[in-house]
């Protein structure tokens, strides 16, 4: 009796370093013994940058490691023949135009993708009829795992796509590793942890502090992440010492393994302003609600659907400086709705967003779709 053939799957993929949230959750399902239990797995990484300040960067180094990795693709395809390729596609902007020669070698050779997409921007991009034609032709005849019903439906319904199936599978995340509990700080410490790009919110979050900290002198602001662009970096400098704020604003740097968690544990209020238009399904977030942590933020992506607005957290729509900063001065002298957030926060995590929810999610979609 002959054997069933095993599946094949190629992961085409970006892995930590640097550290994002693509990159992060990609290396959770590559290496994940669940979602890839009786599979031939084989990987061929996406590396063209090893630092966030690298990132979005054109130069001919990354023109010259563009062609050998379409190259090094080109000979993965023919000599493993994979079943699919798994493809954390960049839907948008410059990545999309790079990741098209990708797809192009992906579909000369009729292998079948699966794209993960982590980014938004498709329905804005698609009112231009030339780039909503090259949505249709990448997404077709492939599968899709979305990371939000509510996103995927506002995002692809109106491609009108053929011969394609998606998924919505929600990110999830690790458990943060335990560490010694330190001592609460005798302040009130509001986190922000993100790659520090402008648009996720670095200035709007000065701009916050700078209106409550006169009437609540007992709060601090710690500052977590690195900085992508130095000028950026020189900017925050600059308003923190217009605002006389070096004693109360607390630039910490990217933090990892213990030392991140040991920043989620020491805090009060997770406080995250983002306007990043590319927005989807942030880990960070996810972070601090497994933290116990109550949190303050903005409506960009899902994260109206991973906090529930008075529930798990306080989500912003159309907001100002002025009005963010007056929720969150509620938060502040409140510790019993604190304390119910958080709590809320953490019981949500663990129903819907650990990463053995995301695992289990995978490895059925592969089941139904590839190995029944």
């Amino acid at each position: 009796m002959n054997q069933k053939k095993q599946l094949k799957i190629l992961y085409f993929v970006q892995l930590p370093p640097p550290v994002h949230g693509v990159s992060v959750i990609n290396k959770l399902i590559y290496t994940s013994q669940i979602i890839n239990l009786g599979i031939d797995t084989y990987l061929l990484e996406i590396r063209f940058s090893n630092r966030i300040d690298q990132l979005r960067k054109l130069n001919v180094r990354k023109i010259y490691q563009f062609i050998r990795l379409a190259l090094r693709l080109i000979s993965s395809i023919r000599f493993i023949r994979p079943d699919i390729i798994y493809f954390s596609i960049m839907p948008v902007g410059k990545g999309l135009l790079r990741d098209l020669f990708f797809v192009l070698i992906i579909k000369w050779f009729k292998v079948k993708p699966v794209y993960h997409l982590h980014n938004k921007g498709i329905e804005r991009n698609s009112k231009i009829w030339i780039i909503r034609q090259l949505y249709q032709y990448i997404f077709r005849n492939s599968y899709i795992i979305h990371l939000s019903r509510t996103l995927y439906d506002h995002e692809m319904s109106k491609l009108k796509l053929s011969n394609a199936k998606y998924r919505i599978i929600h990110n999830g995340i690790s458990l943060l590793k335990p560490v010694e509990p330190m001592k609460k700080l005798s302040v009130i410490n509001l986190l922000y942890l993100s790659n520090l790009f402008p648009q996720k919110g670095i200035f709007n979050l000065i701009e916050i502090f700078k209106i409550l900290e006169s009437k609540y002198p007992d709060a601090i602001l710690s500052i977590v992440g690195g900085f992508p662009y130095r000028k950026t970096h020189e900017q925050v400098l600059k308003l923190i010492k217009k605002y006389d704020l070096e004693k109360k604003i607390l630039l910490k740097g990217p933090k990892y393994g213990k030392h991140k968690t040991q920043e989620y544990n020491q805090a009060d209020i997770f406080v995250y302003p983002t306007s990043f238009r590319q927005e989807c399904f942030p880990l960070v977030i996810l972070e601090a609600m497994q933290s116990g942590l109550p949190i303050i933020t903005t409506d960009e992506g899902a994260i109206s659907e991973i906090i529930d607005n008075g529930t798990n957290g306080i989500v912003l729509k159309n907001w100002t400086a002025e009005s963010f900063a007056e929720e969150l001065a509620l938060l502040i002298r409140n510790s019993d709705l604190r304390s119910k957030l958080g709590e809320n926060a953490k019981k949500k995590f663990r129903e819907y967003y650990t990463i053995n929810n995301l695992e289990r999610n995978i490895r059925d979609f592969l089941e139904e779709e590839f190995l029944n």
